[in-house]
């Protein structure tokens, strides 16, 4: 399951002002930006900065004419020159125009994330909130960026200032609640899941790694208990694939319970939806071997050596079923097989 969904919001429409004392090339650039002719306005304003090299007017522009294309990352390339060339003109853009500003940089960063390049987006999100210190969304994925990076410490950090900024922050609770559950903490995830769940009863996710983590500390129970409601919320949504996980994740905490008749219709309601899901394939053959309902087990195992014809474990226990069904060269043959394959 994704821990995490990035979205590129639109850029908002830029007035476009035009003033007497800027040059032929800005006012055409402008021109052919309220006309959406976009490769002639980044031509206008690209010989500005060939004219004026010394001033932030076409590096500005530059900039923004890219984010009208949604490229936010060549955008802020030629937003940062401008602040390089002319900072106290380029301040005083970005207070004028504060949110299409944030919007460049967060997107940028989005951009950046999706092209693996962490570094520089971490470098774009901090800017976005250096720009609107509010801004809840650029926390949340930089704190994602951290995570990437597997900078924990900047991570937690991030995360924990987003949620004094916003106590009713759930991805913040939720993916900090992740980090705890593959840290093994799991008392601690538990904690952050429960806050989940006040702010979104609805929230599918907090109750999934909410079993998760009950599952560590095997308290099955309570972990049964999450999941199912996990799977109810899932199949509101209609998301099968992560409908598909959660009963994978029941059927396997009942059998290590060795509850495997009540995991069998877990993992059969799985395999209603994903009849090739090799592993659910594995574990309901395995279930009916220890229920003694052998001629199904073997109905199971040919079919996955139907789809998997090299998987030793399939032929292994294919073997087991026909051994206890008193076929015993079948048995030898399968359990031979299942060694070479090893």
């Amino acid at each position: 399951m994704k821990r995490l969904l990035l979205v590129v919001c639109l850029i908002t429409i830029i007035v476009v002002s035009f003033t007497g004392c800027e040059t032929s090339f800005m006012t055409a650039g402008k021109v052919y930006l309220q006309q959406s002719n976009y490769t002639k306005a980044m031509e206008q304003f690209k010989l500005e900065i060939e004219n004026e090299p010394n001033k932030a007017d076409g590096y500005l522009w530059v900039g923004k004419t890219f984010a009208y294309i949604q490229k936010y990352d060549s955008s802020v390339v030629y937003l940062d020159k401008a602040m390089v060339v002319d900072k106290q003109v380029t301040e005083k853009d970005i207070k004028t125009d504060k949110g299409n500003w944030w919007l460049y940089y967060h997107n940028a960063g989005v951009q950046l994330v999706e092209d693996k390049n962490i570094d520089m987006a971490i470098k774009r999100f901090k800017f976005a909130i250096e720009i609107t210190p509010e801004s809840i969304s650029s926390y949340n994925i930089l704190g994602y960026s951290y995570s990437l990076k597997k900078d924990y410490p900047n991570m937690i950090n991030i995360y924990e200032k987003a949620i004094e900024i916003d106590s009713k922050n759930l991805q913040a609770y939720i993916n900090l609640g992740q980090y705890y559950t593959n840290q093994e903490k799991y008392k601690k995830a538990i904690e952050y899941f429960e806050i989940a769940k006040k702010i979104d009863p609805d929230m599918p996710k907090a109750y999934y790694y909410e079993g998760v983590a009950y599952s560590g500390l095997n308290q099955y129970d309570e972990a049964i208990v999450n999941y199912k409601k996990a799977i109810e919320i899932y199949k509101k949504n209609d998301d099968n694939k992560a409908i598909k996980d959660v009963l994978f994740n029941i059927g396997i905490v009942l059998m290590r319970n060795k509850n495997y008749k009540e995991a069998i219709p877990y993992l059969l309601e799985l395999l209603e939806i994903d009849d090739q899901d090799k592993d659910a394939l594995m574990n309901v053959g395995t279930c009916y071997i220890n229920t003694k309902e052998y001629k199904k087990s073997l109905q199971i195992f040919n079919k996955l050596i139907e789809i998997d014809p090299n998987n030793a474990d399939a032929y292994t226990n294919r073997g087991i079923a026909k051994q206890k069904m008193g076929d015993k060269k079948g048995a030898m043959k399968d359990i031979k097989k299942g060694m070479t394959l090893q």
